[in-house]
């Protein structure tokens, strides 16, 4: 077996099983730590709805967003003066996408609330998203 290599073969096997579970553990672990601070917003907004007279200001604030983002309108925000002049392109499609992030992630929530720890799948393609931005993010910051 040790001359074939048959036997190397299987113990890289092992091992690579073992790493592909830690990496699945850890997208599981950065959806859902995403999800977490998507969830408090959420209900900070829940408990603004509570007592709207009192939280006029936020409420106005948060239709103002939510009129923007159904008008196609963006948030705003911009990377141009941050990154080299000839990535400005890249840099507004950056934040187009993690815009467009943020507002699946909300229906994501929406949709499925506390039962969203139970589609791993979704989580899954969540964190594959999340770690694609941070890429072009530190693409764009180098």
């Amino acid at each position: 077996m040790q001359d074939a290599g048959v036997e190397r073969v299987l113990r890289d096997l092992r091992i690579f099983r073992i790493f592909e579970g830690t990496n699945d553990i850890l997208r599981l672990f950065v959806a859902l730590n995403g999800f977490q601070n998507a969830g408090n917003q959420l209900k900070s907004l829940q408990k603004a709805l509570k007592n709207p007279l009192g939280n006029a200001g936020v409420l106005a604030s948060e239709i103002t967003k939510r009129a923007k983002r159904k008008a196609g309108l963006g948030t705003g925000l911009t990377l141009q003066g941050t990154v080299h002049p000839e990535l400005n392109h890249s840099g507004e499609l950056t934040v187009k996408a993690i815009e467009q992030f943020g507002a699946v992630i909300e229906e994501l929530l929406l949709k499925h609330g506390k039962r969203i720890i139970d589609e791993q799948f979704v989580l899954k393609r969540v964190a594959d998203c999340a770690i694609d931005l941070y890429a072009m993010v530190v693409v764009l910051s180098r």
